[in-house]
């Protein structure tokens, strides 16, 4: 997520880019990305927009392309976790996607080095990621660069 403040520090405008289900509509599946920009009534609403969308492109997010198709896609934001987050620079990777097709080419790794580097670039000192512990391919590419740091559990409350 990618935030506008005034300058009295006032959050006036938000931007997102996400992956969402590849089509099959063409000759080829495409993969689909949702971009959302809100922005508060304020004077040069349009002008900020603007800005966001060149920011969220151009800033901390990295679309891969093959032969000018759209095959890969990573997003980071300022997505806090208070306990991973807490009095440091960090920026979570919210959403990584390659199109089924693409996966195995190292697309992905290269997706992370690229965000890495930017988020370096921009002052980030830490990268966080969090996935579902039943997604096994999440789990094998993230514990490839990213060290376990929190264990949550579940159990059902009527059984002891």
């Amino acid at each position: 997520m990618l935030e506008a403040y005034d300058t009295n520090d006032n959050l006036v405008g938000e931007a997102v880019i996400s992956p969402f289900m590849s089509s099959e509509i063409f000759d080829h599946t495409r993969l689909n990305i949702y971009i959302e920009i809100s922005v508060k009534d304020i004077e040069n609403k349009l002008g900020v927009k603007d800005q966001l969308f060149n920011e969220l492109i151009n800033r901390g997010k990295s679309i891969a392309e093959k032969s000018g198709r759209l095959v890969g896609i990573i997003e980071t934001n300022s997505g806090t976790n208070d306990i991973l987050t807490k009095n440091t620079r960090c920026r979570n990777i919210g959403d990584v996607y390659v199109d089924e097709e693409y996966r195995g080419l190292n697309i992905a790794h290269n997706l992370l080095l690229y965000a890495n580097e930017t988020e370096k670039n921009n002052g980030t000192e830490f990268l966080w990621v969090e996935h579902g512990t039943a997604n096994p391919n999440a789990r094998g590419f993230w514990s490839k660069y990213f060290e376990p740091y929190v264990y949550t559990m579940l159990r059902d409350i009527e059984v002891l």
